[in-house]
């Protein structure tokens, strides 16, 4: 319960500073040229649409939703880090559709102002796994999208996309999907689980670990989701050969010493994720 609080005050706040923002650039614009100013519509930040799709993985329609942003501007991941909001779709205006699946591209680390975001910077193409409810019958897939979009202000953007299903992509959207569906991380497979070591450093006054990678396949960045009541952080070090991760402060001790935490390793293949069960009790090894 505390850390939905804490997520909606965080929520509630990015959003006031948006509004903040917003209104001292308008408020510039006005001063500057004496005329009445429209208000900043969301299309200005970013261009919602989705992808039209015709074949099906496993029942499936593998469709996407595109979000462009100006080339400067950026939107997080599912996880965002130490600053920003995650997106979110609702798909629930949609027909014919029993279940949307949305994957997550791998994230790149942005920094705001000295602090680590993670999200997707000029564009970002999430692919969605539509499974009909009647496989027989066309589906209409209706995402309704919330966003903060950040460049030199951030903007909060709510959009609506329809498409659809089945119906062919234009080669260029084909090719967009694709790359997009490139670049979701994918299992790291059980036989190459030692490709990625986790050692606890001793007499640290929180547990930490160092990261390191020996794969083949070159990795970027590692990002860290953990389940509710618990906070990670990830810094790479040493020319990002290695990485550092930390528990994070939380407003309540932990619910259990032992957390099983999701790694995402970034790639510019997509990279892959993998799960650890770590010991987060103070008690160094």
């Amino acid at each position: 319960m505390q850390v939905k609080q804490e997520y909606t005050q965080r929520l509630y706040v990015f959003q006031q500073a948006c509004r903040i923002s917003l209104a001292l650039c308008f408020l510039c614009i006005n001063l500057a040229s004496g005329v009445a100013q429209e208000h900043l519509s969301a299309s200005h930040a970013a261009r919602v649409r989705l992808i039209p799709a015709n074949e099906k993985s496993h029942d499936s329609y593998v469709t996407g939703l595109a979000v462009t942003m100006d080339a400067h501007s950026h939107t997080y991941w599912r996880v965002p880090g130490d600053a920003g909001v995650p997106p979110v779709f609702d798909f629930s205006n949609s027909t014919n559709v029993a279940k949307a699946e949305i994957l997550y591209p791998a994230p790149s680390r942005i920094s705001e102002d000295g602090l680590d975001a993670f999200g997707y910077a000029g564009q970002v193409t999430f692919p969605i796994l539509v499974t009909p409810a009647d496989p027989t019958k066309p589906s209409i897939l209706h995402a309704d999208v919330n966003l903060a979009v950040c460049g030199k202000i951030c903007i909060p953007v709510t959009d609506a996309a329809e498409a659809d299903l089945p119906q062919r992509p234009a080669s260029d959207d084909k090719a967009l999907l694709d790359k997009a569906l490139a670049l979701v991380p994918k299992p790291l497979p059980d036989n190459h689980r030692d490709d990625l070591t986790l050692v606890q450093i001793a007499k640290s006054p929180k547990p930490v670990w160092t990261m390191t990678w020996y794969g083949v396949a070159p990795i970027d960045d590692i990002f860290a989701e953990a389940p509710e009541g618990f906070v990670f952080v990830t810094k790479p070090d040493a020319g990002r050969k290695n990485w550092i991760l930390t528990v994070g402060d939380v407003a309540e001790p932990p619910p259990s010493k032992w957390v099983s935490v999701t790694l995402t390793l970034a790639g510019k293949s997509g990279g892959y994720f993998t799960t650890r069960t770590l010991d987060v009790s103070t008690k160094s090894p």
